[in-house]
């Protein structure tokens, strides 16, 4: 067995991390985390979950419309749907051009546009990633928030309750939270071994409570249900608030306090606001002076 100290040497940005950011619609989440990555937008695979990337040029996206593969009828020649040798109607996968979406922008507008489930999304990064032929180094999923969505409706019709909350002890909610934070995990776990990094994106949502004093305090999470953001947060090794000042400048702050759930197991970003690019998330790491036995650190 092979012991060794872990040296941090931040000359060199740390690969392989899982990354939240979170803020309000408008904030150019999608657009900068497309382009994050030493080789920029051609080394960043986008998994747009909301139809929200048609405005970002030359990004490498799968457009993901549901969970799971939609299905359909088999038919015969005749135009009857077609059965097994027990009676049950034969299904197939819906093929990714005929499942009812078209461009919206581009020379190709109005022409059926191939989309994707999550599930065969990842399958698509897994069987790429065993092969070697996998040439991104980010993986961005926007938004982890529609991902949850899809979960809660495959809860609600697996378990056939009204609504989420209609179980006793929140057994459906515990089952959504595992599976979401089941696929998150997977994934993290394999990009982690190739040291490939994932970025998830989250809405921002404002809640309130009120303390022992009857202070009501607004804080700012993820839009996610609290178990699910409490589990994401923990895989992460940065959560960022990405937001706008009002001079229309954006920004990424890892500033945590009470009120805002955010940042940074990397120390030389740990309680920083910088700008929201890549670039200076690279140059802030790698201007930080290591703290010296006997000296401050500056």
């Amino acid at each position: 067995m092979i012991l060794r100290n872990a040296e941090i040497n931040w000359n060199v940005v740390p690969k392989g991390m899982t990354i939240l950011f979170f803020g309000h619609p408008k904030t150019w989440k999608t657009t900068v985390a497309s382009s994050w990555a030493e080789g920029g937008r051609d080394s960043v695979l986008l998994i747009d979950t909301e139809l929200g990337s048609d405005f970002v040029p030359g990004i490498n996206r799968i457009i993901c419309t549901s969970l799971r593969p939609p299905v359909e009828h088999v038919y015969t020649e005749d135009g009857k749907i077609e059965t097994d040798g027990m009676g049950i109607p034969k299904t197939k996968i819906t093929e990714p051009k005929d499942r009812g979406y078209v461009y919206t922008v581009g020379d190709l507008i109005g022409q059926p546009m191939p989309t994707y489930s999550l599930q065969e999304a990842i399958d698509y990064i897994f069987d790429q990633i065993y092969d070697n032929n996998f040439p991104f180094e980010t993986v961005v999923i926007d938004t982890v928030d529609e991902i949850n969505t899809w979960v809660e409706q495959e809860v609600i019709a697996e378990l056939k309750i009204p609504a989420m909350g209609a179980r006793e002890y929140g057994s459906d909610w515990a089952l959504a939270r595992d599976r979401v934070t089941s696929i998150i995990s997977e994934l993290k776990k394999l990009l982690k071994q190739r040291g490939i990094n994932l970025i998830l994106i989250s809405h921002a949502k404002n809640t309130s409570f009120i303390e022992k004093d009857k202070t009501k305090i607004i804080q700012k999470s993820a839009d996610l249900p609290r178990g699910i953001a409490k589990k994401i947060m923990g895989m992460c090794e940065l959560i960022g608030y990405v937001v706008k000042d009002d001079k229309n400048q954006v920004h990424l702050s890892f500033d945590g306090f009470e009120e805002v759930q955010m940042g940074s197991r990397l120390r030389p970003l740990q309680g920083k606001k910088i700008k929201f690019s890549y670039q200076d998330f690279v140059k802030e790491i790698t201007s930080y002076k290591q703290e010296k036995k006997g000296e401050k650190h500056e």
